[in-house]
């Protein structure tokens, strides 16, 4: 039985690349886009990582003549305990360097759903909404309550009951994670080593600032902070489970530093203060190599499994993750996604058979693209005739598997 307090059960992206009016209902536990290339799955994921909204007003600036501002629409219905609580928003975003979005601003609108009752959209207001400081699960923000309640954009003050779910809700979206293989193309990006301050934040490199760094970093952190989930993910990547490795050693090396800081009128104090060099070794059998020596495969299933056993987050969103994962390992690979994802939803595209057969028709969402349309969502059951459908589960049940269906015979009437 799923006890998580939220779930997505429904998703609308309108007017965002391939994504026309594309609708999305996710399981509550794991979910797989299937379908050709450019068909539009990974403009979905990315679509729902717009989710995480509330943009950093201190960071993000536009105006209204923008041109590199670009506008969509967002939708989804959030199971929150027992009550739906449905959500839209007008979201303004800027394509940043690394084919993502940043979100510019954001005009959201929240219903407390109630059997019987008409829609009562309430708009909130863009200003005094919540107050964030530093998540302890990323680099990301969390959200709490003003001291006063949320008020509407009319000025009214929203109900409790509205404004302790939309708090919730919130809190919950902003640890939606999004991974992607492509993020650990080439192992020999990752750096040797690493700095950490006095606060033990991560001193990004000029020459390397990249998601390797921050992947190795988060590695000793989560080694200190959360031990069990450490020693989890060691067991499974180690001689007991899938023997990628035998062990990872964290070597820190304490050195003084000193930094620069300019006051008004030019002054400069000198800062002097302590960091640490962290070199990690990798252990396998005689051999001690660093990350950036593991062949491509074994650091790519290194992070992949690493985001989905030690990240806390609500919703992950996976691309293909079975690149790069040698064949043998790829049905613990997406055993271990299966079982993580009781506690968090996990939705993923793939292109591979050996995954599908892993999984459950009502587990896989066909996706497909038409000039008119755009980006269409299916799950198999829509996509199949009753009676066609019928024959899939007999099939399943006695002659083969999803994977080997998908490759002869296709969803398709």
């Amino acid at each position: 039985m799923n006890q998580r307090p939220i779930t997505v059960i429904r998703f609308r992206l309108r007017g965002f690349r391939s994504c026309k009016d594309t609708e999305l209902n996710p399981t509550q536990n794991v979910t797989a886009l299937i379908g050709p290339n450019g068909s539009g799955k990974t403009n979905l994921l990315q679509g729902l990582s717009l989710l995480r909204g509330e943009p950093d007003r201190s960071k993000y600036y536009w105006r209204e003549k923008d041109s590199s501002a670009l506008r969509c629409e967002i939708e989804a219905d959030f199971k929150l305990r027992r009550r739906i609580i449905q959500y839209r928003a007008s979201v303004i975003f800027r394509p940043n360097d690394v084919g993502r979005e940043d979100v510019l601003d954001l005009n959201e609108e929240w219903n407390l759903q109630r059997r019987g009752r008409r829609s009562n959209w309430t708009a909130l207001s863009p200003y005094g909404r919540f107050f964030a400081r530093r998540s302890e699960y990323s680099d990301d923000r969390v959200y709490f309550r003003n001291p006063t309640r949320l008020r509407a954009r009319s000025g009214r003050k929203i109900s409790k009951n509205l404004s302790d779910a939309i708090w919730e809700i919130k809190n919950f979206c902003t640890r939606i994670s999004y991974y992607t293989a492509s993020q650990f193309t080439n192992p020999s990006q990752c750096p040797t080593s690493f700095e950490i301050d006095e606060d033990n934040d991560l001193v990004l490199s000029a020459t390397n600032p990249g998601d390797h760094q921050k992947f190795i970093y988060n590695l000793y952190v989560i080694q200190h902070r959360r031990p069990e989930q450490y020693a989890s993910f060691l067991n499974l990547v180690g001689r007991g489970g899938l023997h990628l490795i035998d062990d990872i050693k964290w070597k820190p090396v304490k050195f003084p530093s000193q930094t620069y800081e300019v006051k008004s009128g030019g002054r400069l104090i000198n800062r002097k203060g302590q960091r640490t060099l962290v070199v990690p070794t990798i252990h396998i059998g005689s051999a001690r190599l660093s990350f950036n020596q593991l062949s491509e495969g074994t650091f790519r299933t290194l992070a992949l499994l690493f985001h989905v056993i030690t990240d806390r987050s609500t919703i992950l969103l996976l691309e293909e993750p079975e690149v790069c994962v040698h064949h043998g390992l790829l049905n613990s690979v997406i055993e271990v996604i299966k079982s993580f994802s009781q506690s968090k939803q996990i939705i993923f595209s793939t292109h591979s058979e050996a995954v599908v057969d892993l999984l459950e028709p009502d587990q896989v969402r066909l996706v497909s693209i038409s000039p008119r349309k755009g980006t269409v969502v299916a799950p198999i059951s829509e996509s199949l005739s009753a009676k066609n459908y019928e024959a899939l589960k007999d099939y399943l049940t006695n002659t083969g598997s999803l994977g080997e269906y998908w490759r002869t015979a296709g969803f398709s009437e």
